[in-house]
């Protein structure tokens, strides 16, 4: 069906994906979001690793000390106490447009991440074979328990076997059913 809006655009909508049940959930989504949608867009961040040390009340008394004594003695206390860590103070970010909010989270959830696929071990290098199963360290063993011995044999086969097509099908059935694959 096509409509046109007051500034004159022509829309075209697609009835057989507006009636879904995701897409309701989108708009539903959509609509509590709404609000937050115009710019500018201020996110709060906390940088990692941010802690200072509160030693001020110490060197006030220090101060009313003489000048080599009090810094001997708030060094002596200094090293007897253990440096109070401080909250880390947020920082504002703000940005003017949506894409420039989508980039920016995009960026900051990619920090110190790196995500490789592979379709096989024999693709991996010797290190990235050890970083990635090999080292008792780093890996996680999952325990998978064979309930059907004749249905595991015939996925094994499809996915392991010479045919082609019918491992394309095994994968297009199930594929939207994976979770947790990056994990």
């Amino acid at each position: 069906m096509r409509y046109t809006n007051s500034q004159g655009a022509e829309h075209l909508i697609n009835w057989e994906l507006a009636s879904t049940a995701e897409y309701r959930q989108l708009l539903s989504k959509f609509k509590q979001i709404e609000p937050y949608m115009e710019p500018p867009f201020v996110v709060e961040t906390v940088a990692k690793g941010s802690s200072a040390n509160t030693n001020a009340e110490e060197s006030n008394d220090a101060e009313a000390e003489d000048g080599d004594k009090a810094q001997k003695k708030a060094a002596q206390e200094a090293a007897a106490k253990p440096a109070a860590k401080k909250k880390p103070e947020p920082q504002l970010v703000e940005k003017s447009t949506a894409r420039d909010l989508f980039d920016y989270v995009l960026a900051e959830g990619r920090k110190d991440y790196i995500v490789q696929r592979y379709k096989g071990l024999g693709e991996m290098t010797a290190p990235q074979l050890w970083e990635t199963t090999m080292d008792p360290e780093r890996r996680t063993l999952l325990s998978v328990k064979l309930e059907d011995i004749a249905e595991c044999e015939t996925i094994f086969t499809t996915l392991m076997g010479e045919d082609v097509e019918a491992r394309r099908k095994f994968i297009e059935d199930n594929a939207l059913d994976v979770k947790n694959l990056d994990i």
